[in-house]
């Protein structure tokens, strides 16, 4: 019985452990990363939403590792297509992407 408990133990520890990974989209952009990035601290929380409900079903929720280039809003365009966005949610999500985006 004991060993069953301490392996039970074991797993949600193992399980738990694999949630915490750097760089993952776990927070909501701030209102600084908003002014920040020029954009609305509403959209950037709407983009937020709409990152972790769309893009998470086929993407895992991983920040880009580089600044937004200017062919990154083609990228989010077809992107946004395929996963059914309409204008609104598309322009919100580029918002979070923007105010996201790591500091160089």
């Amino acid at each position: 019985m004991r060993v069953i408990f301490l392996l039970m133990c074991v797993l949600v520890a193992l399980i738990l452990g694999a949630c915490a990974t750097d760089g993952v989209a776990d927070e909501g952009p701030t209102a600084a990363q908003a002014e920040a990035a020029g954009v609305s601290f509403e959209d950037a929380g709407e983009g937020y939403a709409v990152y972790l409900r769309k893009c998470t079903e086929c993407h895992e929720a991983i920040l880009p590792e580089a600044p937004l280039s200017p062919g990154w809003h083609s990228t989010v365009s077809g992107m946004a297509w395929n996963a059914g966005l309409d204008k609104a949610e598309e322009k919100n999500l580029l918002a979070y992407l923007q105010a996201a985006k790591p500091k160089w």
